[in-house]
């Protein structure tokens, strides 16, 4: 089973539902699934960034910066 798979399968089994897109996105890339509450429109979500999108210079400046 891919990694992926893994937590949305878990959110899955735990919620009883089928998952959108919206949530797969969000369940594969969280922090620490233990640690999170998943109350929707109220819980603040720690994810684990992998990738991201940059317009221009300006911001791969701003990026280094940190």
């Amino acid at each position: 089973m891919p990694a992926w798979r893994r937590p949305t399968a878990r959110a899955r089994r735990d919620w009883k539902r089928p998952l959108t897109l919206t949530e797969k996105i969000l369940v594969a890339h969280v922090h620490d699934w233990a640690a999170q509450t998943w109350e929707r429109g109220r819980a603040t979500l720690r994810l684990s960034v992998d990738r991201v999108a940059m317009q221009d210079a300006t911001a791969q400046m701003a990026l280094l910066q940190f």
